[in-house]
């Protein structure tokens, strides 16, 4: 049976840095703020992530534009927007697929 351990919301702060600069408090603010998420993530060990997100129409444009997609397959390729890597990341397609 599935637990739930944790939930967390974060807001696009941390998105609106283009290139990090550690000499600027707000800036090192968000980062930190994000370190310790990563350290509560990485000691909780989950199984999986449910993650629930926003569409900024990098995938989607306004002639077909679902009011939810749940991401299927076996693993999902980032856009590496906003100044983040792209970067491919498995993803649990069958659990995925029971949710819908």
């Amino acid at each position: 049976m599935a637990q739930l351990i944790a939930g967390y919301g974060t807001s696009h702060t941390g998105m609106t840095i283009r290139k990090y600069d550690p000499a600027i408090p707000a800036q090192a603010r968000v980062h930190a703020a994000f370190d310790r998420l990563r350290e509560e993530l990485e000691a909780l060990a989950p199984d999986l992530i449910v993650m629930v997100s926003s569409e900024h129409l990098n995938s989607f444009f306004y002639d077909s534009y679902p009011q939810i997609c749940v991401g299927l397959g076996n693993q999902s390729i980032g856009w590496g927007d906003a100044g983040v890597a792209s970067r491919t990341v498995p993803i649990a397609g069958d659990f995925a697929a029971h949710v819908v």
